[in-house]
């Protein structure tokens, strides 16, 4: 069986191998294939993939959707099924099991004597004191 090599390079795990599982589940329109591929232009995936597998002949147009044809079945088997990157680890820590939180932050600080006798004086603009209740008095 002397065979025309693929006129394209197809790389195990590539955009294009991915493309080529994806029209092999089912016929797709393209821009319903562009997206379950890899969300790109659809002038980009027309160009780096549906075109190369229309040229090598490994998928077809039929009445507005893409079919994967025996040769490109062949050609999926040859490459194998795409190895989907393993999920991350991720480790939750919860602090409040090993300390319980008590909010001891955000109850009334200790202040030191009279630290705060600021806040019964007005503030002076010009000839008007500013009081912290919102009254304002006008100096003669």
């Amino acid at each position: 069986m002397n065979k025309e090599p693929a006129r394209s390079f197809y790389t195990r795990g590539s955009m294009i191998h991915s493309g080529l599982e994806k029209i092999s589940r089912t016929p797709l329109a393209d821009a319903e294939w562009r997206t379950q591929t890899k969300n790109i232009s659809l002038e980009r995936f027309y160009m780096y993939v549906i075109n190369p597998l229309k040229k090598d002949g490994f998928v077809v147009n039929r009445n507005g959707f893409w079919c994967i044809t025996k040769e490109g079945e062949n050609r999926l088997s040859e490459l194998g099924a795409i190895i989907a990157p393993a999920p991350k680890k991720t480790t939750k820590i919860e602090p409040h099991a090993i300390y319980p939180y008590d909010g001891a932050e955000l109850g009334v600080k200790p202040a030191r004597k009279n630290a705060e006798d600021f806040l019964r004086y007005p503030s002076r603009v010009n000839s008007r004191l500013y009081y912290r209740d919102g009254t304002v008095e006008v100096m003669a």
